[in-house]
């Protein structure tokens, strides 16, 4: 069985949802960026799954079971492993643009997608990464195929 990897990181800089963004070649080329800001004056960043819409939410990997937690081996592992099968499809968790979209050392092919909150999805390990860099995503659009490219144990 392959592993799909899910990583929540946060965006270089927060963009309205009315606006789309441009990015810099930073951002296009590296997986993390900081957030200046984005936690000033004790903001916080809570997600109410359960009260989000049908249409504004969809779990990357429908049926998928996660199999490892965020955090696993003191801290080291900053996502999640949702066990599948090769080339299941990936879908965008939340409405976005796509930041990165190529392979990236030991995450493979990766995509990165930006949200309007300034939170980032991210989805290594992929067979075939189906979006590019700028394209806009709606929550449940098929993103990638499942599969085991860069450091993947499985």
């Amino acid at each position: 069985m392959n592993i799909f990897f899910l990583l929540l990181s946060f965006a270089l800089a927060y963009t309205p949802p009315e606006e789309k963004p441009s990015f810099s070649q930073m951002e296009i080329n590296h997986i993390r960026v900081t957030t200046p800001g984005l936690f000033d004056n004790d903001k916080l960043l809570e997600l109410h799954l359960e009260q989000i819409p049908d249409t504004a939410y969809c779990f990357p990997l429908p049926g998928g079971k996660v199999i490892s937690p965020y955090g696993r081996g003191g801290g080291r592992h900053s996502g999640i492993d949702i066990k599948t099968c090769a080339k299941d499809t990936i879908r965008s968790a939340f409405d976005g643009i796509v930041r990165m979209s190529k392979p990236y050392s030991a995450y493979g092919n990766v995509i990165v997608v930006r949200h309007s909150s300034g939170l980032e999805t991210i989805y290594s390990h992929n067979f075939k990464n189906l979006v590019q860099s700028g394209d806009a995503v709606k929550a449940g659009q098929p993103i990638a195929l499942t599969g085991r490219t860069g450091r993947a144990s499985t």
